[in-house]
């Protein structure tokens, strides 16, 4: 069931992503420019999906995720550092939802079946910190480039946003 569900998010994130690349009919010619600037990201995409498919462990999950999180956050920073807001902002969202559905929610379901204080417990912290540090490389960028491109503030309020859920993820539940 567990690795139906990261099929099916990685499914959705790849498609919705490739949907929304041009929803009217494209010359060849942009096709296989698009394409060939998406190649990386694709292969990355769906290499990250086989191996979440493969993970055991919700806290394995996150891992994976957080991987294919880090290929989507510099497919943001070059779109941001390029002036490419459009794509920036796209490429963002689908960061964000993948950050908040994959890395977060397999945080929240790790600390339910991880015991305090034990080493699971520190390696599940560990991987949540990596997370928010990622997550805090890129809100810096964003900050920097949204002093000149307005566009980019939006994606960095999606982007604290999204930290802020990852860094409760890992917390111990209320008693």
């Amino acid at each position: 069931m567990k690795r139906l569900a990261g099929w099916l998010l990685s499914l959705a994130l790849l498609c919705g992503w490739a949907g929304a690349q041009n929803p009217g009919r494209l010359p060849p010619s942009d096709q296989a420019r698009l394409l060939s600037r998406n190649r990386a990201l694709l292969q990355a995409t769906v290499a990250g999906s086989l191996e979440l498919a493969d993970s055991d462990s919700a806290l394995e999950r996150a891992d994976s995720c957080q991987r294919l999180v880090r290929v989507w956050l510099r497919e943001v920073e070059a779109a941001a550092r390029s002036g490419d807001v459009s794509r920036a902002v796209e490429m963002g969202d689908y960061m964000s939802k993948l950050a908040d559905r994959g890395v977060a929610s397999n945080l929240r379901a790790a600390r339910k079946q991880i015991p305090p204080s034990t080493v699971e417990e520190r390696q599940l912290l560990q991987r949540r910190d990596e997370a928010v540090r990622d997550l805090e490389q890129i809100e810096g960028v964003l900050t920097e480039l949204a002093r000149s491109q307005s566009d980019l503030k939006a994606l960095l309020d999606q982007v604290q946003s999204v930290r802020r859920i990852v860094a409760a993820a890992a917390d111990s539940p209320k008693p």
